[in-house]
């Protein structure tokens, strides 16, 4: 029996995935997995977050609200 949470992040994976794509230009697969669900540290090593400001606040500066929400989302915020 699949845990529930690992049903969860499929879903989740599966609904997200072009949005994701359309808004940062780089696959949600490379940054989630269904056990572990997003990993936000090696996404943020991608970004490149400037030192000093959180990875919420750059996202939504240099990606927009729409980015910020779905990173939330993904992080089950």
């Amino acid at each position: 029996m699949i845990p529930k949470s690992m049903l969860e992040n499929k879903e989740l994976l599966f609904k997200n995935k072009q949005g994701f794509f359309k808004l940062f230009q780089v696959k949600l697969d490379d940054y989630f997995t269904i056990y572990l669900g997003f990993d936000i540290v090696t996404f943020d090593e991608w970004l490149q977050t400037t030192d000093g400001i959180s990875t919420r606040e750059f996202i939504k500066e240099k990606y927009g609200d729409d980015a910020e929400l779905l990173v939330c989302k993904l992080l089950k915020m």
